[in-house]
């Protein structure tokens, strides 16, 4: 992830391409998925929503950035197409916002469902 983060700046200070790397907070994903990388933080969201157990290896009051679907793709399409790359600079690596929620939170809300 670095390499490629340094790869595309430098290659854009030379001139070679015009690049931007999003840096994505966690993603929810759909209900059911496992993902082992990132299980610890969006398990309890997606397993909960299919009625298995979970049982979180974290904090349960410890917040995370999340974000969706639909905020990934739209922020893609406006980081390639909307943003001039002439006033991001020569770190061309760009933080897509996010929202913290709290792990309690999220458990709490899939209950309810």
């Amino acid at each position: 992830k670095a390499c490629v983060e340094i790869l595309v700046s430098d290659y854009t200070r030379k001139g070679f391409i015009d690049g931007r790397v999003g840096r994505f907070a966690a993603v929810i994903g759909r209900p059911g998925y496992v993902d082992v990388l990132s299980y610890a933080w969006h398990g309890v969201f997606t397993q909960t929503l299919v009625g298995k157990d979970y049982k979180c290896g974290l904090p349960m009051d410890k917040g995370i950035p999340c974000c969706s679907i639909t905020n990934v793709v739209k922020n893609v399409i406006y980081l390639c197409g909307e943003v001039d790359g002439g006033k991001i600079g020569h770190n061309r690596v760009v933080s897509i916002p996010a929202k913290t929620l709290r792990l309690d939170t999220i458990w709490d809300e899939t209950q309810r469902v």
